[in-house]
């Protein structure tokens, strides 16, 4: 604790600022003697009469802090969290920012000049009026945050995560657009994209030149899509089917560092826009898919493999609720199957438009039976073999919140894998051989992005060690989705 007896227009010099709470309004002269504030809380006004330099921050709490035309330059903030806050005028010019958490925090007329800001989080952050020039932001993650008419010299981010950000009268670049996720055009207001730094001879582009814009590997194709049409992970987009294949992500993992900045930020991005409700379940499917493959592979340096694994694992967590329900489904499915549609009554609308799945002669239409809204379907099965790639397939259109209802309906169901007994018509079967060791592959060619496929691999039944891939296109399971709305019985 700072003195209390000490008068108000004395000046206090800190000489060894650890396991303080110093607020600032109380003190109208303070000046820090030291190389860090650690294990601090600093609170109320900070000025220009206050002097923290050469201090850097560590492990401290800002809360309720306001810094008024206050001067934080070469001050480095590192570990701590900044809420409830507001930095008005003040310039924090080259100093770092390493992995912070700052939350309701606003930057009204703020420099930033030659920053480094690295592995920090902005929640519910406003940045207006800000110079952000000849800086780096690296591997931050941005949500519900505004960038208000800022000035930008260079790509500014690299490797960030956006989430219901927006920028208005804030220029970038278009590889801010490429080495960054979650950047939409929807959610741009006046602003322009440059093709260089300021310090070059840059133009403007348009979003017709964007989409021609060469790149280097899918998953940037994929952004710069994303950034154009946001609605692509709804609907489904070859270039989206195109970033789960292993191919271009083993040629990334000779850059150890990089692959595992793209591949963990990747999978944050999938779980916020599942978490979001933007997107249905089998993109999460598909990176799990791909991360087994990689896994597998004999070609990947120590490091991006230990980085796979952990993402896989994390993956797994949403896989299992997912594999559970196909268990719990098929369990208790009734013959014919049941389902709720958006479609007609003439059954060559559904042959037609989910052809891969009525391919297969065990699975048939036995009646469309019309309401005003919507008709009921009924489908037919042979063997409970020839319903599982229906089941599992509308299972991984759903969103997290059908899921989520699903898994609630099916808790009290004791289910943990797909090796189980299965009850059919009275008649006790096998859901799936009951091998030590199984694989199962039901589908088509895999070649054709509108076809399916099913692929489960299990060490033990029940084990965590699975592998599933789901080899149909999101375009394909958007369709289906807009068809069949639910599954009655």
């Amino acid at each position: 604790m700072v003195d209390k007896s000490l008068q108000n227009d004395e000046k206090i010099i800190i000489d060894n600022p650890i396991g303080i709470e110093l607020d600032f309004s109380n003190y109208p002269n303070v000046q820090i003697q030291s190389q860090e504030i650690k294990n601090s809380v600093l609170t109320g006004t900070y000025n220009r009469n206050h002097t923290i330099r050469p201090a850097n921050i560590v492990i401290s709490k800002m809360s309720r802090f306001c810094s008024q035309d206050g001067l934080l330059q070469y001050v480095d903030f590192k570990d701590s969290y900044i809420s409830d806050s507001s930095f008005n005028n003040t310039a924090f010019d080259y100093g770092a920012i390493i992995n912070c958490d700052f939350s309701g925090v606003t930057f009204n007329k703020c420099t930033f000049h030659n920053v480094s800001i690295t592995g920090t989080d902005f929640t519910s952050a406003r940045f207006i009026d800000c110079k952000l020039d000849h800086m780096v932001i690296e591997s931050c993650r941005f949500k519900l945050c505004e960038f208000i008419n800022c000035t930008t010299s260079n790509k500014l981010f690299e490797f960030c995560l956006f989430s219901e950000t927006t920028f208005r009268s804030t220029n970038l670049q278009v590889q801010t657009i490429i080495n960054n996720f979650g950047l939409t055009n929807s959610a741009l207001d006046s602003c322009l994209i440059r093709n260089k730094s300021i310090n070059e001879d840059y133009s403007i582009l348009d979003e017709e030149t964007l989409f021609n814009i060469e790149v280097s590997t899918e998953l940037e194709r994929f952004k710069l899509l994303y950034y154009l049409d946001d609605t692509i992970v709804t609907s489904g987009s070859d270039e989206f089917d195109k970033t789960f294949e292993p191919t271009s992500w083993v040629k990334t993992a000779q850059i150890p560092l990089t692959f595992t900045n793209l591949l963990s930020l990747y999978q944050e991005f999938l779980f916020d826009l599942y978490d979001k409700g933007t997107c249905c379940i089998l993109p999460i499917i598909k990176l799990h898919s791909l991360t087994g493959t990689l896994i597998e592979s004999q070609n990947l340096n120590k490091t991006a493999l230990t980085a796979i694994y952990g993402i896989h694992m994390a993956l797994a967590s949403v896989v299992e609720e997912y594999l559970s329900l196909i268990s719990h489904t098929a369990r208790n499915l009734a013959n014919p199957i049941i389902f709720l549609t958006s479609g007609p009554i003439d059954k060559n609308y559904y042959i037609d438009n989910l052809s891969p799945i009525f391919d297969d002669p065990r699975i048939n239409i036995v009646e469309i039976r019309k309401h005003n809204s919507p008709n009921e379907l009924f489908i037919s099965w042979e063997t409970i073999q020839a319903a599982l790639p229906l089941i599992a397939i509308f299972l991984a259109s759903r969103f997290k919140f059908e899921i989520k209802k699903l898994s609630k309906a099916a808790s009290n169901d004791n289910v943990n894998s797909l090796v189980d007994k299965d009850t059919v018509s009275g008649c006790t079967q096998s859901l799936i051989p009951l091998d030590k060791c199984f694989q199962l592959q039901i589908g088509f060619d895999e070649k054709q992005a509108y076809l399916y496929g099913l692929k489960l691999k299990s060490i033990f039944p029940g084990d965590l060690l699975f592998e599933l891939g789901l080899h149909i296109s999101l375009k394909k399971v958007a369709l289906l989705r807009k068809i069949l709305l639910k599954i009655l019985a």
